[in-house]
């Protein structure tokens, strides 16, 4: 045996030893941030909506009538203009249609579908939270997305705002796969025929798909792949077919609805156009852009923090950032062309970019010179601090859900009192949400009522039909209502007629009032010095 061959393998010398310790513990330590924190986040972001959902809350007034559109319509029906001044995409109106026809004509029919979306938006969040973000960073954004009001609340709203979200993480998250590896045309046509179904479920979805594919197209312009181009053009033929046939079949109609336009015209930069205006008009976006009610209390700090990690992807992951950023740019250009409004609930689908931005700020001091990195600790804790109330309101709403008109609850304990020969009445404001629930109640309305500024709405006649009856007040008034016309002016009113029998409350101002009514209704009285009752029979 040679000498060569006697020879044995250097051993690790004193320094290696602690090395590759230490390169070991940073990498389980990544591990448990980067994948075990973010997962728990997600596992409780599940079990927020899983409880929202499970609580049943009544639907409220904007719910209701979509949600009239949908049971009383068949498939081909919905395919016309919606009632009620309502819009939704095509496909996520059929699913709803799906859903009642299998699982009936209640809450959690209705709620199936965006329950679900929100969980996968959960999932497909913390998917690309990992690729965009450092270890370190993934956790903030995981949690915030989890436990953000508005994500959670819509995740179990008759609406399609939640299924924006999912519809956009969706379209990122594969738009992300395809920059691992070389595009062939198979890839590029799974990504448009994907994004192309997104369409027919989300109204934006038309814009995170053009910004997507415009990032797609610079890198590979960037990049001289003149062939990959070509197959990308694939891809992008097939969601632009799909959006010709959503367009022709919904949007078209959609468009052309000049209430709805006018109803979320501050979603619009203000016309004609002026510099200063439109300038103020931008300045006031990150106000318009989470939801009612307002997500964070300290919404400044997060827009600042996006602000800085936009930049550092920037620098760092230029592709993300040109995605990123060509999200939010495709949200102005539709608005400035008064093709979509970045206003509210619309612009939820926005939500989660922001998130990204902002945990990103993390890595961006995190990847600074070595002196410079405890200084993470800042952008952490401004992550931390802007959590803290979404945080509590989340864990709040496990024992108390959020609701909105609670109006089922006071409605089931009116049917289990009513006797026969009973009047109904129900407020102009609950209109449509007694209109939905009615019939799986067996119950009928024999007129509606309101309280108008004059004297002149009591009307002998309309009052006439409310001598010697039980008369069943309902009242279900949409958040944020404020108006002369309440229910305690009402109800005053109502107080020197009859007598007050029985009375139901529930949250978001949901309530029935009984009153039995004596031939005193159309006596002489003095002329009232407040407004009048009005009430309107309902025709047979």
């Amino acid at each position: 045996m040679t000498a060569a061959q006697t020879t044995t393998a250097p051993r690790p010398s004193a320094v290696d030893v602690p090395t590759s310790a230490a390169t070991a513990r940073r990498r389980r330590a990544e591990a448990v941030a980067g994948t075990w924190i973010p997962l728990a986040f997600v596992v409780l972001g599940a079990g927020l909506r899983i409880r929202q959902y499970v609580f049943r809350r009544s639907l409220w007034n904007d719910e209701a009538a979509l949600a009239l559109n949908i049971v009383q319509r068949g498939f081909v029906d919905l395919l016309r203009p919606l009632r009620f001044q309502q819009g939704a995409p095509i496909g996520f109106l059929w699913v709803e249609r799906a859903a009642v026809d299998v699982l009936g004509k209640n809450e959690y029919a209705l709620r199936l579908f965006p329950l679900l979306a929100g969980i996968a938006g959960l999932v497909l969040f913390a998917l690309i939270a990992r690729r965009v973000l450092s270890p370190w960073a993934t956790p903030f954004a995981v949690l915030l997305f989890a436990v953000l009001q508005p994500l959670v609340y819509y995740s179990t709203e008759v609406k399609q705002y939640g299924v924006d979200v999912t519809a956009a993480l969706l379209i990122v998250y594969m738009t992300l796969r395809l920059l691992d590896r070389p595009l062939t045309r198979r890839r590029a046509l799974v990504w448009g025929g994907v994004g192309g179904a997104t369409l027919f479920v989300s109204h934006p979805a038309a814009l995170v798909l053009g910004a997507s594919g415009l990032a797609l197209g610079l890198t590979l312009a960037r990049r001289h792949e003149r062939q990959q181009l070509e197959q990308l053009a694939w891809g992008v033929g097939v969601f632009a077919a799909a959006f010709i046939v959503e367009y022709v079949v919904s949007l078209r109609n959609l468009s052309a609805n000049q209430v709805l336009a006018a109803y979320w015209h501050d979603g619009y930069p203000p016309q004609p156009f002026h510099l200063d205006k439109t300038l103020a008009w931008i300045g006031g976006l990150p106000g318009r852009l989470v939801p009612d009610p307002l997500a964070v209390k300290h919404s400044v700090a997060l827009y600042v923090l996006a602000a800085v990690g936009l930049a550092g992807l920037a620098w760092r992951r230029p592709t993300v950032a040109l995605l990123l950023a060509g999200i939010v740019g495709a949200a102005l250009c539709a608005a400035f062309v008064r093709a979509y409004p970045v206003q509210w609930r619309l612009a939820l689908y926005l939500v989660p970019f922001v998130l990204l931005a902002a945990a990103a700020a993390i890595d961006v001091v995190i990847h600074a010179p070595l002196p410079l990195r405890l200084l993470a600790i800042v952008p952490a804790a401004a992550l931390v601090f802007v959590a803290v109330t979404p945080t509590s309101d989340a864990l709040s709403a496990i024992g108390r859900p959020y609701t909105r008109t609670e109006l089922r609850p006071v409605l089931e304990k009116l049917a289990a009192r009513r006797h026969p020969g009973d009047l109904i009445y129900v407020h102009w404001t609950g209109l449509l949400l007694f209109d939905y629930y009615s019939p799986l109640l067996h119950l009928r309305r024999d007129g509606t009522l309101g309280f108008a500024p004059r004297a002149a709405c009591d009307d002998g006649a309309s009052l006439a039909r409310l001598e010697n009856h039980r008369v069943w007040l309902v009242f279900a008034f949409p958040p944020g209502y404020d108006s002369a016309d309440s229910a305690g002016a009402t109800l005053a009113h109502m107080d020197r007629l009859g007598t007050r029998l029985f009375q139901a409350r529930a949250r978001g101002h949901a309530e029935v009032d009984l009153y039995a009514l004596s031939n005193r209704v159309t006596g002489p009285a003095p002329a009232p010095p407040h407004p009048g009752l009005c009430i309107n029979p309902t025709s047979p």
